[in-house]
């Protein structure tokens, strides 16, 4: 039953060529009972008549315009403006699944949750790659057929082991565009404004208020990389940010969670940033990246963790085998580096002497 209002909030900013199959996306719902707040950010393209043309002709639509302020200040807004009781997050480039709001109410209002967040698909080109190890892909054109019959079993967390697995980067990723929230989270917590990567810093928050939190691997977001935009501009100064926002939001973690484990879940997120770190910089030639002093320390910070052997233990028990191999290469152990990668001899005869 559509007994509760659900706000969707969309923040915009000059997004015209994907706004109409965005705004469209959310119109056609199967829950109906929806109020959709699209915020103007200042656009400078045709992006905030596109939201004038659809709060004319659609009374669930209603268009805001203010002073460009960033994605932070620009949700915010929306949320001062939302009066439901739950509500969403869409980028204005991004489109929801027909069933999105209604699968996720559902799951919501049955698990009697704070939160509750799906799995979703990543368009890249001409097809959506679901977020999930099958590496599922389906045509563009037939998006809104997406089977869900062959979901697994939900997922109930409680607050505190949503945040555990938050930091694992495991099931639960840092990005508001896959939850349904209380509207009542927000009654004290905000947006970070004028920060990169505000999404990392606000979720835990969330998590750590919530009582509990249902998670469901149904890809029901579509979420499109493009090039040019924001989040897909890799650079120093942006990674250096980076490295700045999950120390800030590790460091929250563990001065506001009385766990007597919380410590290895967060030692753990910093192994992985320095991880992620270094590949980056590989893989983007940013090598004046790895000679900042940001990242020497960082290092640091991860190679005093790994001296730690029960740390070391709970690092491998978490990661994949490649990011093991990564990890003792990072951590400058070549024994071990050596003997978990079987295919280094292949890749390099020169180090056939080392196989073991």
């Amino acid at each position: 039953m559509e007994n509760d209002l659900i706000s969707i909030v969309v923040p915009i900013y000059n997004t015209q060529d994907y706004l109409r199959e965005c705004i469209e996306s959310i119109t056609n719902q199967t829950y109906k009972n929806l109020e959709i707040i699209l915020v103007d950010d200042g656009s400078t393209d045709d992006s905030g008549k596109i939201c004038d043309e659809y709060a004319e002709k659609n009374n669930r639509v209603k268009a805001y315009h203010k002073e460009n302020g960033g994605f932070s200040d620009t949700r915010n807004y929306g949320i001062n403006k939302a009066s439901g009781k739950y509500i969403e997050f869409v980028d204005s480039d991004d489109m929801m699944s027909p069933k999105m709001v209604e699968i996720l109410y559902d799951k919501i209002t049955k698990s009697d949750a704070d939160i509750a967040l799906c799995s979703h698909f990543v368009l890249k080109g001409s097809k959506y790659k679901q977020d999930a190890t099958d590496g599922k892909t389906i045509d563009f054109k037939s998006m809104n057929d997406v089977v869900i019959s062959s979901q697994n079993e939900d997922i109930i967390y409680t607050g505190l082991d949503a945040t555990k697995e938050f930091l694992l980067d495991n099931k639960i990723r840092a990005y508001v565009w896959n939850k349904m929230f209380k509207r009542s989270l927000f009654d004290e917590i905000k947006f970070d404004i004028g920060r990169v990567y505000e999404d990392q810093l606000i979720t835990p928050k969330l998590f750590l208020e919530a009582k509990k939190v249902v998670y469901s691997d149904i890809p029901l977001y579509f979420y499109r990389q493009r090039e040019g935009s924001f989040m897909q501009a890799v650079t120093t100064e942006k990674k250096l940010k980076y490295i700045d926002v999950a120390l800030e939001m590790n460091s929250y973690v563990q001065n506001n969670v009385k766990d007597d484990d919380i410590k290895k879940y967060t030692n753990f997120n910093l192994s992985l940033v320095t991880l992620n770190i270094f590949n980056e910089a590989g893989l983007f030639d940013l090598y004046e990246l790895v000679q900042t002093e940001q990242v020497g320390s960082l290092y640091n910070i991860f190679k005093n963790i790994m001296k730690d052997s029960s740390m070391e233990s709970f690092i491998m028990n978490h990661v994949s085998n490649t990011k093991k191999i990564h990890f003792y290469f990072l951590y400058e152990d070549k024994e071990r580096y050596v003997k978990n990668n079987k295919y280094l001899p292949i890749i390099y005869p020169e180090h056939q002497d080392l196989a073991l």
